[in-house]
């Protein structure tokens, strides 16, 4: 399931890259730009990263430091990783909690991003953001579950 997210998040990114394109032309050689640019952009940054981090945050591929990491045995490094876990737990679950009462508003009113030229549903947008706080944290809690293990057994290999 967080590969196929991770596939919408990075069409949606490939699509919003042509739009964006369209739109420089557009400006560029016809001084006519494509209607609700702005809006389109605004609304698929996020829905594009919260639909993409859990998968990165699964297969490991974040950008790392190992500068302090480098210098730590086994055991820090599983120190390291589960004091990472539980931040990332505790930021998630505050992200959910703080995004469900707009999510849920949203629905229920019909709410939309754009004032005028282009009105996108902003319903969407919010549960793709809900919905990747959860992703999150789920995928934190299952670290923090392997990184205490790693915390227990300091002999096998913390994983990178």
């Amino acid at each position: 399931m967080l590969g196929f997210l991770h596939a919408v998040g990075s069409y949606w990114t490939i699509a919003l890259a042509a739009w964006i394109a369209l739109d420089v032309a557009g400006r560029t050689f016809f001084n006519h730009p494509l209607q609700g640019t702005v809006e389109v952009v605004g609304y698929s940054l996020p829905f594009a990263t919260f639909l993409q981090i859990p998968y990165v945050l699964r297969a490991k591929a974040h950008l790392r430091s190992p500068l302090i990491e480098d210098y730590c045995g086994i055991r820090g490094r599983a120190i390291l990783a589960t004091l990472a876990c539980l931040l990332g737990v505790t930021l998630f679950s505050l992200g959910a909690y703080s995004v469900w009462p707009a999510m849920m508003t949203a629905w229920r009113a019909g709410e939309s991003i754009g004032d005028g030229v282009v009105a996108i549903p902003a319903g969407p947008l919010w549960t793709a953001i809900f919905s990747g706080c959860i992703l999150m944290l789920v995928q934190f809690l299952f670290d923090l579950a392997n990184s205490l293990k790693r915390l227990v057994n300091p002999a096998r290999e913390p994983l990178r």
